[in-house]
């Protein structure tokens, strides 16, 4: 196959972000480059935006870079360095969040950018054994979707992927002074949402094992519940580790609603709010996260239950934790 790769000062890339990796033939990785224009990125999820700009006759033809040009491409863009990391167990307000931020002009919002998540995961991808640089490149391509395009743009807010709580050191160490909050939700109330309609990390396969510390054998014979049961505790486990190893990071339960999860990132972000925009992020909560277009419908509470799981009991602590430390920086 032929490659229509250019040089970072090509006329072709502007407009265009880096969006996907491909393995050539002989075993280079190459990145390919989406036109967005000046596209917001405010659909629920990343991956939904560039859906959106493949139809745009601009991406008939897309160019490819190397890695070394990507990154000589992103030391030229004037960016805008992140504000907070927004980690999450799943199916606790992270989306909803998001989308409450994408209404500010002055916010770009990442939602699970499935190229940030490839460059995670090279270290277990056989696909992509000969990125050696990996963590660099995640920089980069931040850097490149944080570019200011409008010059409206002050502040960026990263999403991750639910199991990039199994990440935090390496993006800590490559961010060490950005702030990072894990938001968390009852397991019980988790797991029935994922048994309406599992994500790729609530089910055997899609994501390698390794990265939960899970092995083939262990799961083999798992039912999707109790594999996604395991999955929490492991996302449990890492949160409590964090908020007692890493002092930039506040934990924000999904219980409290959120607005009052909003308030939280933003004050500790230190950004001035005038009561009209938060009036319009609020509104945006009596719609689905997911569905913008369907009104949201409150599910009702799960009641406790003497015999705790795992995960349930995991939780405890971390609520436990979040309420004390909430209690402290009062």
């Amino acid at each position: 196959m032929q490659y229509n790769v250019v040089d970072a000062r090509s006329p072709q890339l502007k407009g265009r972000i880096p969006y996907k990796i491909t393995i050539a033939e002989n075993g280079i990785p190459l990145f390919k480059w989406i036109f967005v224009g000046d596209k917001k990125f405010t659909e629920p999820f990343f991956e939904e935006s560039i859906s959106y700009c493949l139809s745009l006759p601009q991406n008939s033809n897309m160019p490819f870079t190397t890695a070394e040009t990507l990154l000589q491409k992103a030391s030229s863009v004037e960016t805008v360095e992140p504000s907070a990391f927004i980690f999450h167990i799943s199916r606790c307000g992270s989306t909803l969040l998001a989308q409450m931020l994408s209404i500010d002009e002055r916010f770009i919002v990442l939602s699970e950018v499935p190229l940030l998540d490839e460059l995670l995961r090279i270290p277990f991808s056989q696909n992509a054994k000969n990125i050696s640089n990996g963590n660099v490149l995640f920089k980069a391509v931040l850097c490149l979707l944080g570019e200011k395009r409008s010059g409206k743009e002050k502040y960026l807010f990263v999403k991750t992927d639910s199991w990039h709580l199994l990440f935090f050191e390496t993006i800590r160490q490559l961010f060490p002074h950005v702030p990072a909050f894990l938001l968390y939700r009852s397991p019980k109330e988790v797991i029935r949402s994922q048994q309406k309609f599992r994500g790729m990390h609530a089910v055997p396969g899609p994501i390698q094992p390794e990265i939960f510390g899970f092995t083939q054998e262990r799961i083999a014979k798992l039912l999707p519940d109790e594999y996604f049961e395991i999955v929490l505790e492991s996302y449990f486990t890492k949160c409590l580790e964090i908020v007692r190893a890493d002092n930039r990071t506040r934990t924000l339960s999904y219980h409290d609603g959120a607005m009052e999860m909003l308030r939280s990132i933003i004050g500790l972000c230190g950004i001035p709010m005038d009561p009209e925009m938060l009036a319009r992020m609020e509104k945006r909560t009596t719609h689905h996260s997911k569905h913008p277009e369907n009104e949201f419908t409150v599910e009702s509470t799960l009641p406790e239950t003497a015999h705790k799981t795992e995960s349930e009991k995991l939780f405890g602590q971390l609520d436990a934790e979040r309420k004390i430390r909430s209690m402290l920086n009062q």
